[in-house]
């Protein structure tokens, strides 16, 4: 298995099928971290664009993809953190984890 990070605007037409087999297969479905939801929110003005993706995978397929966001702290220390209630996940988005 192996981690990587992809921007929801970088999602390649392969990584969507694999993420949509994920979301089919799910004993307990999220439709917010569905790629039918997220992916055609791109382009809406709704800050998807800033939406990225934690995949898990293996050679084959897609074991776990987490919608998140880089936000900065509460704090206002000059760090950033990631968070699946970023600006648009907390906007549209009921729940915001598998």
């Amino acid at each position: 298995m192996k981690f990587r990070t992809v921007s929801l605007t970088d999602v390649s037409p392969d990584d969507r099928l694999r993420w949509q087999r994920l979301a089919d297969r799910a004993a307990d479905p999220n439709p917010n971290a569905d790629p039918r939801f997220l992916h055609t929110s791109l382009g809406s003005g709704l800050a998807a664009e800033k939406v990225r993706l934690g995949i898990v995978e293996t050679e084959d397929d897609f074991a776990l993809v987490l919608p998140f966001t880089m936000a900065r702290t509460l704090s206002g220390a000059p760090l950033r953190h990631a968070t699946t209630s970023g600006e648009f996940m907390f906007d549209h988005a009921s729940k915001y984890h598998p």
